[in-house]
């Protein structure tokens, strides 16, 4: 896999970090076994997944030529 578009992908990554940083952290749903599933009542579920699409479309299946 190749990244096609660094700077894009960075922004989510850094986006993600801040979200969880500030929300899932200190959520009391929160814990180990559903770190990457819904939990009740989460509130930026959604930004989440929008991110996850951007992470998907930053990347290329085949290597590039160097």
């Amino acid at each position: 896999m190749a990244v096609i578009n660094k700077e894009v992908r960075l922004t989510a990554l850094e986006r993600q970090k801040m979200l969880y940083d500030l929300h899932c952290k200190h959520c009391i749903n929160w814990n180990e076994r559903n770190n990457v599933k819904y939990c009740p009542g989460c509130a930026i579920w959604d930004e989440f997944l929008k991110i996850g699409e951007v992470l998907d479309n930053t990347i290329s299946d085949r290597e590039e030529s160097a």
